[in-house]
């Protein structure tokens, strides 16, 4: 998968938590499926990602990285698991509402912001040239002018 992106993998779990977050949200039913199965399910029907295809084996790491996220915001974090969707089946008896706000937790904690350009700020005070916000403004004069 090319992206520019350089946490693609943490991008997509964090959608995987954000839907599998939503679907809990919107069901009312206290009868939930295991908390490992509807991670893979979701994860299974993200095929694609930002335009790109998502192998099978690319989903389920992404289902097993969101599995640690949610084990990571419990008690749990310390226990020793050898697959941490099989470790989810301790929390499968946990009622709708703490499971809401455990994936709610673990969606904010695998939140990584696409990385953006920041300009570097400029000492020069008053100047209305764009050297004050770090861009080039091709040699103004003043002192501390990055056109210099």
């Amino acid at each position: 998968m090319t992206s520019t992106n350089p946490h693609p993998h943490g991008q997509m779990t964090y959608g995987l938590l954000f839907d599998v977050t939503d679907d809990v949200s919107r069901d009312h039913d206290d009868r939930l499926p295991p908390l490992s199965e509807h991670l893979v399910r979701v994860a299974d029907s993200k095929d694609t990602f930002v335009g790109h295809p998502v192998e099978p084996d690319l989903r389920r790491v992404n289902a097993r990285e969101a599995a640690r996220h949610i084990l990571a915001c419990t008690d749990l974090a310390h226990v020793h698991y050898d697959d941490p969707l099989q470790a989810l089946a301790l929390l499968d008896p946990l009622p709708r509402d703490n499971r809401l706000r455990l994936l709610r937790a673990a969606t904010e904690r695998s939140w990584m912001p696409y990385p953006t350009a920041r300009p570097r700020p400029r000492a020069v005070s008053g100047c209305p040239c764009p050297c004050t916000s770090g861009d080039f403004c091709g040699g103004c004069g003043h002192a501390g002018c990055g056109g210099r």
